[in-house]
């Protein structure tokens, strides 16, 4: 069966191999159907993060006092969210989503697959606790 629409909201950040994905869902269309495609739109700055031998000792050390782990975690990703930066001495984690996606890279990895990138948009889905911004793109299989 081939659909004139498919939307995939929350998936190809979490692919490992997002093209491939989206090949499965282009052989699912019919042609000249559209494909929804929207994923978190996260934009912290990593200024402060840690680069080098000296910040992978720390991650080293990190790792063998859990307690010391848990508290720079819940730092990072408190400083992330409400400032939305990454903090001094924090961490990068990425536990969810394996990709990280702007409206350039996104249009790219359609175009790579086969869709005209038709229209794109930046929405806020949520304000509180945190804000939280979402990235959509209507494309066309070509």
């Amino acid at each position: 069966m081939k659909f004139d629409l498919i939307m995939a909201l929350g998936v190809l950040e979490h692919c490992s191999e997002p093209m491939s994905v989206l090949e499965q869902l282009r052989s699912s269309l019919k042609p000249g159907s559209f494909l929804v495609a929207g994923v978190p739109y996260e934009r912290y700055g990593i200024g402060f993060a840690g680069k080098g031998r000296l910040y992978r000792t720390y991650l080293k050390a990190l790792l063998h006092v859990p307690p010391a782990l848990v508290a720079v975690d819940f730092y990072s990703a408190a400083t992330r969210i409400r400032l939305e930066h990454i903090p001094p001495l924090g961490l990068i984690k990425c536990h969810e989503h394996l990709n990280f996606f702007n409206a350039k890279s996104m249009s790219a990895l359609l175009q790579r697959a086969g869709f005209e990138v038709i229209d794109s948009k930046v929405e806020n889905v949520a304000k509180y606790p945190a804000k939280v911004e979402s990235l959509y793109m209507l494309a066309r299989l070509r």
